[in-house]
């Protein structure tokens, strides 16, 4: 690895320790963390929501359906539609 891909991968740890850091004093209970403190807006829920629901594991039984049953396969229905192939 090139030494800067070391020091943006080290830049991006610290970063994610730092607001690991900084979001645990903001939670109380264990049951605070799950609702997030009722403080998440509708565009973050559905882009986790979407984000969860088109993992690699989606993006890849497509291009995996694609390969096997060409590019038909990828005009049936999904929800949250995404050019995926």
């Amino acid at each position: 690895m090139h030494y800067l891909d070391t020091m943006g991968l080290l830049a991006y740890f610290i970063l994610l320790g730092y607001i690991g850091y900084r979001s645990v004093k903001k939670v109380n209970s264990s049951a605070d963390f799950a609702v997030a403190g009722n403080k998440i807006t509708w565009p973050i829920l559905f882009a986790t929501l979407a984000a969860s629901f088109l993992g690699g594991g989606a993006s890849m039984g497509r291009a995996g359906q694609a390969f096997d049953h060409g590019y038909a396969s990828c005009s049936r229905p999904v929800p949250f539609r995404l050019p995926l192939c």
